[in-house]
């Protein structure tokens, strides 16, 4: 529970570090996050 926690704080870094480097890659950092988030749910 904890490492996924760990993990997720991660990817939420590294989409908002996608969001200020590239704009145009801003919405596919979103998808990914929101596939990120899904997915641990499910689990």
């Amino acid at each position: 529970m904890l490492f996924r926690i760990i993990v997720l704080i991660l990817w939420i870094i590294f989409a908002v570090f996608l969001k200020r480097v590239s704009k145009d890659k801003s919405r596919l950092s979103d998808e990914l996050l929101s596939l990120v988030l899904v997915s641990y749910y499910y689990n």
